[in-house]
């Protein structure tokens, strides 16, 4: 789940929700946080000056990281999409 502001800092801002609900371990809640991040770290540059909170609704594993990457992206192209048609 995805949600999203603009700001007027000029540059994407990400927050993280992975709640023990997801999975118990500290362990998987941080390796998701962190592969999430770099993520977002590597697209910063590409993405509207916006703020985003990132909630996961299910664990992913190192495996399943090209994925998630793909899914991320998808998910931010939509929203550009819906940021700009709603300008227009």
């Amino acid at each position: 789940m995805i949600y999203y502001r603009p700001n007027i800092l000029g540059h994407a801002r990400l927050g993280l929700i992975v709640a023990k609900k997801i999975t118990h371990k500290a362990v998987h809640r941080n390796y998701m946080k962190r592969a999430l991040r770099e993520i977002f770290r590597q697209e910063q540059q590409h993405l509207p000056s916006f703020d985003l909170v990132i909630k996961p609704q299910k664990t992913f594993s190192t495996l399943q990281a090209p994925d998630v990457r793909n899914e991320f992206l998808h998910a931010i192209s939509r929203l550009c999409k819906q940021i700009n048609a709603t300008e227009i």
